[in-house]
């Protein structure tokens, strides 16, 4: 009898065990779950501060708002204390929280990348109006400096709506003097300056009308594009 009342105290023990066991395993997952979610947000968290980071290396200004700073500085102290406390990730709400700040941080600082960045670019695409160039492409003296610059607006109109990263910057400052440098010998040599002082005009700020000289008219019309270009009322500071 008494072997019966041994074994099956023993029985209990071990069940209790079992269940103490399992339990166990359940909260090391759910702590490696919970760790794993603040190493995603940390990382995060530091993309958003590279990106920022980067731009201002290149004189590139990114402000943060007050409330960012504040909110970025409760983060990153959060973040020190699971990392020297790693039973700190137990408090669920502690988590909650911290992904409130870090989402409320990387929305703030994608948002001030993003505008910085595009002001970068609009400031550095030289201004060439497309619909200058169009006329041009067809002229087989022009047709390939001239689809050389529609490339290269285009990659450059495309690297402004990227995201921001070192290769970004990097083919994007390249692009620009690519761009430049074709701009400035699209023609090759094949057209009076007069001619090319009068398209230059046009495509960036529009030309003046006493530059639509008697030579130039008779260009645009030898080239059959005399009426793709319109007159039009602009500000008495062109020149």
């Amino acid at each position: 009898m008494s072997s019966l009342k041994e074994r099956a105290g023993m029985l209990a023990e071990l069940t209790t065990l079992q269940t103490s066991l399992a339990q166990s395993v359940s909260e090391q997952a759910g702590f490696q779950t919970r760790a794993q979610e603040v190493d995603g947000l940390r990382s995060r968290l530091v993309h958003a501060l590279d990106s920022v980071r980067l731009l201002r290396q290149r004189q590139i200004a990114v402000i943060t708002s007050p409330r960012t700073a504040r909110t970025l500085e409760v983060a990153l102290a959060v973040f020190e204390r699971a990392r020297q406390d790693r039973s700190f990730l137990i408090d669920g709400q502690a988590l909650t929280r911290l992904k409130g700040s870090v989402d409320g941080c990387v929305e703030d600082l994608q948002t001030r990348v993003r505008d910085a960045w595009r002001e970068y670019c609009q400031q550095r695409i030289p201004p060439i109006d497309n619909a200058v160039l169009a006329p041009l492409a067809g002229i087989p003296a022009l047709s390939g400096g001239i689809a050389a610059l529609r490339d290269g607006i285009s990659r450059l109109k495309n690297l402004m709506e990227s995201g921001v990263s070192e290769s970004v910057v990097v083919a994007f400052d390249a692009t620009v003097a690519e761009v430049q440098s074709a701009w400035d010998g699209f023609d090759d040599g094949n057209i009076e300056s007069s001619v090319l002082a009068f398209i230059k005009d046009a495509a960036a700020r529009g030309a003046a009308l006493d530059s639509l000289t008697p030579e130039v008219l008779a260009w645009l019309r030898r080239h059959n594009i005399v009426n793709s270009f319109r007159i039009r009322v602009g500000p008495s500071n062109l020149s």
